[in-house]
Order: C-alpha cells, then sequence, then structure tokens
C-alpha cells in the first residue's frame, strides 16, 4: 500500500491510497459505500461497514472520493 498527499491546489489538499490486490470489479463498485455490502468477500470476517463510514463523514465534511482500478491494485483518491 502507499499512501501520498499532494497539495495541487492551493486550496485543496489530496490524498491518494494505492494498493497492489486484486481491485473491485467495475460492476462491484457503486456498491462499494452501501451499509453491510462485502462483495464477492462473503466468507471474510467483516461487517461491510468501513466504507459506508468513510463515505458519511466525506459527505459531512464535503471530501470528494474517488475510486479507481489500475493495472495492478486500487486507488483511492480523496480531495478536500
Amino acid at each position: 500500500m502507499t499512501v501520498s498527499f499532494e497539495n495541487l491546489h492551493l486550496k485543496k489538499l489530496t490524498i491518494i491510497i494505492l494498493d497492489t490486490g486484486c481491485g473491485i470489479p467495475p460492476e462491484q463498485q457503486p456498491q462499494i459505500f452501501k451499509r453491510f455490502y462485502r462483495g464477492e468477500h462473503q466468507n471474510i470476517l467483516c461487517s461491510g461497514l468501513g466504507l459506508s463510514i468513510v463515505q458519511r463523514i466525506a459527505e459531512l465534511y464535503h471530501i470528494e472520493i474517488q475510486v479507481k482500478n489500475m493495472e495492478k491494485g486500487l486507488c483511492v483518491t480523496t480531495h478536500f
């Protein structure tokens, strides 16, 4: 996992998180912020709440979140 910070615009901070996992299938991406959604990983012990909590905090603070598959892994970008 790689985390980087950028200040491309004087009034905005960008945080980019990259991992080298398998990514998220495009058909599942619209669902990943729904409460209790776990996609194909039903056998993993998790609640499926993490990204829904992140999205709610982002909404409260007007933070933009973008999720995109890369050649190897996933890229999550936040702008605030």
